[in-house]
């Protein structure tokens, strides 16, 4: 038997707008203030631009919310997959799922900032960063975490990241055995 909770109601509100580009940020903020207080139900919201000839809802603000989403997302993988344990994800209370999208976002802006003071895009970033690695030597009584080598492509772009290069030997510790013996 699953402990997760059973699906919660879906409401889907559909909103016809037509010349609202004076109004469509209220109508968010009032839509977002309800739908937060709401614990009990999932929300969809279908936005059906009636012809505007304004700037009301562009298919290109439509567009650039979806791939902002899939972005923030992604970040948020990627910080996953860097050793911080924070899976598996299942949220069910407000204060959770606010919790997940701040990290999400605090992702994102990391990701954004990274590229804007290298120049460069996050995949490349990414690239490099990946190559400092930690490593564990266990020898007799004494286990040492040492990190790789640090090429001079990495150490230029931690310099402008603002990020010290980290020491060579990150820990040496003795196993319990041999520190009673002492």
């Amino acid at each position: 038997m699953s402990n997760l909770p059973v699906d919660l109601p879906l409401v889907s509100l559909v909103i016809p707008l037509y010349n609202e580009e004076n109004s469509i940020g209220q109508l968010f903020a009032e839509l977002d203030s309800v739908i937060t207080r709401l614990v009990h139900y999932t929300f969809e919201i279908v936005c059906v631009n009636d012809a505007s000839n304004d700037d009301t809802l562009s298919a290109e603000d439509i567009a650039l919310g979806y791939k902002g989403g899939w972005i923030i997302e992604a970040c948020f993988r990627r910080m996953k997959q860097t050793g911080l344990e924070v899976r598996p994800m299942f949220h069910w209370t407000p204060r959770r799922i606010e919790a997940h999208v701040k990290l999400c976002v605090l992702a994102l802006q990391m990701q954004r900032a990274a590229e804007i003071r290298c120049g460069l895009p996050w995949a490349r970033i990414a690239h490099v960063l990946g190559t400092l690695k930690a490593v564990r030597y266990r020898c007799e009584s004494r286990t040492i975490v040492q990190r790789t080598k640090v090429a001079a492509e990495l150490s230029s772009m931690l310099k402008i990241l603002g990020i010290s290069v980290p020491k060579q030997i990150l820990a040496v510790e003795e196993a319990p055995q041999a520190v009673a013996a002492a």
